[in-house]
C-alpha cells in the first residue's frame, strides 16, 4: 500500500521537498524502464529463431559495408596531393570521414529492427539510442564543416600574418565548439522531455548582460574576424583612410598597425577603422590616369586640331599603358584646355609615377617643336578712350611723367574730371 507524500510549507509558501520527490519519481521511472528492458530483451534473445538470426548477419553485412563505403568514398573526394587541402571536395570527405562507426552501426539495427520482432520496450529504447547518436553526429557534421568553412574562408595557407590568423581561427574554433555544444545539450534535453524554456530565457538574459558589460571588446573582436574573413585589405597593402595613408603592418585581434608615409606607427582599433571609407590601392589591377592640358588662346587653330592626336601619340609611346581618349574639353579664362585619360597595366604606384613623368617629358618636347605654348594664369586690362578708341597706357606714363601727376578719371574713363 503506497502513501501519499507529505508536502511541507515554508515561510515563503513554497512547497518543501518537491523537487526531491520529483528528481526521485524520475529516477526510479527511468530504472524500472531499464529493467523492463533488460527483462524483455533477455526474453526476445532466449526465444531467437534461424529468420532473427539471418536479419541479425544482414545488419552486420550492412554495417560492414557501409563502413568500407564510407572510407572509400572519403578517399575518392579527398584526392591526391594536388588537390588543395581545403578545396570542397576535400572538406566534404573529412566531413563524410567524421562519420562514427557506433551511428552506422545503430542506424543499420533501427532499419532491421521490424525484421526483427523486438518488443516494444527493447525496440523504444533503440529508437531513443538512434535519436541520441543522431543529433550528436550531426553536431560532429556541422562543427567539421564549419571549422572547415572559416578555414578556407580565411585563406589558411596563403600569404598573410600567421599569427593573426591563427588567433583568429582560436576564437572561432571556441565560438563554433561553444555553440555546437550548447545546442546538442539543448536539443538531448528536449528529447529527453525537460522543458528547455526556462533555460533558454536564463541563457538570453546571461548572454546580454555578457554582452552589454563587454560590448567594446566584443566590437573590436568580431570588427578583427571581419577584417580576416572579409578581406578588405591584408598585411602589406597600402590603404588611404579617412584621409591618412599609410600601409598595413599587422591585424591584431583588437586593433591593427599602420605605417603612414612619414614613417609614425598608427594604431587604430578595428571597429573605428571599419567604420570609416578605406580605400585600398594594392588591390587594384592597373591604375586610370586622367590630366588636363592647357594651351594660350592664341594657338592656331590647325595646331589646335593636331593635339588631342599628339596626347595620343606621347601616351602610346610608352609600355604597359592603354589609350582611352584625348579631347578639347573647355575654353578655360586663360587657356585652351584639353583632357587625356589612360591606363596603367600595374598596381605599382613608382611605375605610374615614372610612366607619367615620362608622357609628360615627351609632351613638353613635343609642344617646344610645334610652337606651341602653355598657358598660364593671365590677365589683359584695356584702355579705352572715352570715345571707346583704344589708348595706349604707355602715354599715360610720358604724360605724367612731363607734368607730374596722372590723369584724373571720372566713372573709370580717362579725363573728364572736374577741375
Amino acid at each position: 500500500m503506497q502513501t501519499m507524500p507529505t508536502q511541507q510549507q515554508d515561510d515563503s509558501g513554497g512547497q518543501e521537498g518537491e523537487p526531491v520527490e520529483s528528481a526521485g519519481e524520475t529516477f526510479t521511472d527511468v530504472t524500472e524502464s531499464l529493467q523492463e528492458v533488460g527483462v524483455s530483451l533477455t526474453d526476445w534473445v532466449t526465444g531467437i529463431g534461424q529468420e532473427e538470426m539471418l536479419v541479425i548477419g544482414v545488419a552486420v553485412g550492412a554495417f560492414v559495408i557501409l563502413r568500407l563505403l564510407r572510407s572509400v568514398v572519403a578517399g575518392l573526394l579527398k584526392g591526391g596531393k594536388k588537390v588543395p587541402d581545403l578545396a570542397w571536395r576535400k572538406i566534404i570527405g573529412r566531413v563524410l570521414n567524421s562519420t562514427h562507426s557506433f551511428f552506422i552501426l545503430i542506424a543499420c539495427l533501427v532499419a532491421a529492427s521490424p525484421f526483427l520482432g523486438l518488443p516494444d520496450p527493447a525496440s523504444g529504447a533503440l529508437t531513443v539510442i538512434f535519436r541520441i547518436a543522431l543529433i550528436i553526429q550531426a553536431a560532429l557534421w556541422i562543427r567539421k564543416f564549419a571549422l572547415a568553412f572559416v578555414q578556407r574562408r580565411a585563406g589558411v595557407g596563403k600569404e598573410g600574418d600567421p599569427t593573426t590568423l591563427a588567433n583568429a581561427i582560436s576564437v572561432v574554433t571556441v565560438i563554433i565548439n561553444v555553440v555546437v555544444v550548447a545546442f546538442t545539450f539543448l536539443l538531448l534535453l528536449q528529447n529527453a522531455g525537460i522543458q528547455i524554456t526556462p533555460l533558454l530565457a536564463g541563457l538570453g538574459v546571461g548572454g546580454l548582460a555578457i554582452g552589454l558589460a563587454a560590448q567594446g571588446i566584443f566590437s573590436d573582436l568580431f570588427a578583427a574576424l571581419s577584417i580576416i574573413f572579409d578581406k578588405p585589405f591584408e598585411r602589406g597593402d597600402f590603404i588611404d583612410f579617412d584621409g591618412t595613408e599609410g600601409t598595413i603592418e599587422k591585424i591584431g585581434l583588437r586593433t591593427t598597425h599602420i605605417r603612414s608615409l612619414t614613417a609614425e606607427l598608427l594604431i587604430v582599433t578595428n571597429a573605428k577603422l571599419l567604420d570609416t571609407m578605406i580605400r585600398n590601392y594594392r588591390q587594384m589591377s592597373e591604375r586610370r590616369i586622367f590630366f588636363n592640358v592647357g594651351v594660350t588662346y592664341q594657338t592656331p587653330p590647325d595646331k589646335a586640331e593636331k593635339i588631342p592626336e599628339m596626347l595620343k601619340e606621347a601616351i602610346e609611346s610608352q609600355e604597359d599603358v592603354r589609350f582611352d581618349r584625348a579631347h578639347f574639353i573647355d575654353f578655360g579664362d586663360s587657356a585652351l584646355i584639353y583632357q587625356a585619360v589612360y591606363y596603367v597595366l600595374s598596381p605599382d604606384f613608382v611605375k605610374y609615377r615614372n610612366t607619367h613623368q615620362a608622357i609628360t617629358f615627351k609632351l613638353f618636347r613635343k609642344f617646344a617643336d610645334e610652337g606651341l605654348d602653355f598657358a598660364f594664369p593671365t590677365r589683359t586690362i584695356h584702355f579705352s578712350a572715352p570715345d571707346g578708341s583704344g589708348v595706349d597706357p604707355r602715354e599715360f606714363g610720358a604724360s605724367a611723367a612731363n607734368s607730374g601727376s596722372m590723369p584724373v578719371t571720372d566713372g573709370g574713363k580717362p579725363g573728364g574730371g572736374e577741375g
